[in-house]
């Protein structure tokens, strides 16, 4: 991001928590809780993890209200310009909800403290409103007829089949996002990561980003890519909905060579590169 230097940030209130529930989608179930999203669990078990949280959730409030600046000053927990950088890919890698932003930012810093942050947003607040409920409409109607007598892994299953089968992999305006996906049915790999996220979440599925490289089948030349881990009965796996979309596949002809695989397997053909947190290894 790009850098002001500044000391007339006021100190900061005490930041308004992420909530500890969402709103269920779909009647039945239990959304995972913001509270428990991984990268803001992982960022409390770090140096300095009480301060990264805090950071973390002013991001989240902040960007929820669309804020231009961001205060992070706080004399009692500041963060530095590289715990920042670790924060701010939780915070993404977490909120494939807040489409509305995208990954750049620039922030404000007292010496080796930061003191502010200010996204870049891609809608306006008019906007926002709007695209939300479509958002959150499509979320519902890709969810449709699910219920919660089904075990995590059919329920995971039907979320990959629908995604795989709704969405082409293409370029558009918001292909990297989950409402790409969801609401325009067009993305590439991260946004067919998000919305695989977001849905998963919402039916009470633990389900994290994967940022990393694998090699285009075309040319076999590395390249960035993004996927998702998910816990399923307690144990944790790889998918790659983006591989598994390959070559228009039907209802007839749904791929899983990328559903649940461990890391060995996942290794075999993708490289993982996630910053921010540490991915738990799958056995």
């Amino acid at each position: 991001g790009t850098e002001t230097d500044s000391d007339d940030v006021e100190e900061a209130p005490a930041p308004v928590e992420p909530p500890k529930t969402e709103p269920p989608i779909v009647v039945g179930f239990t959304p995972v809780s913001p509270a428990d999203y991984y990268g803001r669990t992982w960022l409390k078990g770090q140096p300095n993890g009480t301060a990264l949280v805090k950071a973390y959730d002013r991001i989240v409030t902040g960007i929820t209200a669309m804020q231009a600046e961001i205060s992070l000053k706080d004399s009692s927990a500041p963060i530095s310009v590289e715990e920042l950088k670790i924060v701010w890919n939780c915070y993404c890698a977490d909120y494939p909800q807040h489409f509305w932003i995208n990954s750049a930012y620039s922030y404000g810093y007292s010496g080796s403290e930061v003191i502010s942050v200010s996204p870049q947003y891609n809608l306006t607040p008019a906007q926002k409103q709007t695209y939300e409920e479509r958002f959150e409409k499509a979320a519902e109607e890709m969810l449709k007829n699910l219920n919660g007598s089904m075990s995590q892994f059919d329920l995971e299953k039907a979320i990959h089949d629908r995604l795989v089968l709704a969405c082409t992999y293409n370029n558009s305006s918001f292909c990297h996002t989950a409402y790409g996906a969801l609401v325009e049915h067009v993305a590439v790999c991260d946004g067919f990561a998000r919305a695989f996220q977001y849905l998963c979440r919402a039916v009470g599925i633990e389900t994290m980003l994967v940022a990393g490289e694998s090699a285009n089948p075309a040319n076999g030349v590395p390249e960035g890519h993004a996927w998702n881990v998910v816990k399923i009965d307690g144990q944790h796996y790889h998918v790659d909905v983006t591989w598994d979309n390959a070559g228009e596949p039907s209802e007839k002809n749904v791929h899983y060579a990328y559903f649940n695989l461990t890391t060995a397997q996942i290794q075999k053909d993708h490289t993982i590169k996630q910053e921010g947190y540490t991915i738990p290894t799958c056995t």
